[in-house]
């Protein structure tokens, strides 16, 4: 996968970076339902510490798959869940994606959170604005 193709597993939805367990699996070669199964084992931690942290890490949502149109279910993680889910996996292909996937996560935070356009408060915020 090249950088370019790695940067698209992550997007901005309501300004913090995700990616979805679909994508995790696709990176790291792992069938879908064994990182589905990942997540659930971390969400029903018997402390119930990562249900507990203060910013979810995890949210169930469904797709429709392309080719048989029937919903299935897949979660979206920010940093913090894709983090704790990776780390538990091994291996060098594991590390390697590990490091490139939380350097280009990081990269991409930063790139679209610089995209986010100004908007004037006050009139003369709003006046200087007219001027360029």
């Amino acid at each position: 996968m090249t950088e370019v193709e790695q940067l698209q597993q992550v997007e901005l939805v309501n300004g913090e970076a995700t990616t979805t367990s679909r994508q995790v699996a696709e990176v790291f070669g792992k069938e879908h339902r064994v990182v589905l199964k990942a997540v659930d084992d971390i969400m029903s931690d018997a402390e119930g510490v990562a249900q507990n942290y203060a910013d979810p890490m995890f949210q169930e949502e469904t797709y429709i798959h392309e080719q048989n149109h029937q919903k299935y279910r897949q979660f979206r993680m920010n940093k913090d869940g894709f983090t704790l889910l990776v780390s538990g996996f091994t291996g060098k292909k594991a590390l390697k994606f590990k490091m490139s996937y939380i350097a280009k996560f990081n990269a991409m935070e930063a790139a679209l959170k610089q995209q986010q356009f100004f908007l004037p408060e006050t009139t003369d915020q709003q006046n200087r604005c007219l001027l360029y």
